[in-house]
């Protein structure tokens, strides 16, 4: 169950979910994080950047193009 809005501005044409960061692991250059939507796990990909890393339980905001998500209708 996501809970999600359409985007505005440079979020159009895309899904943003807000999630909480439940774990990360570093990998290379690339940070895996594990987010939890409702009681939906993801798992999000995002460079190393030391400046702008993600701690455990920090809220966060996920932008998903619409184009990349197949949409199940609750009835399915």
């Amino acid at each position: 169950d996501l809970t999600y809005t359409r985007g505005e501005s440079e979020a159009d044409g895309c899904y943003v979910v807000k999630g909480m960061v439940v774990d990360s692991v570093p990998r290379g250059n690339v940070l895996r994080y594990t987010v939890r939507v409702g009681a939906t796990v993801l798992r999000v990909d995002a460079l190393f950047r030391s400046f702008h890393m993600f701690n455990t339980g920090d809220d966060v905001f996920l932008t998903i193009p619409e184009h990349d998500c197949l949409v199940i209708p609750a009835a399915a």
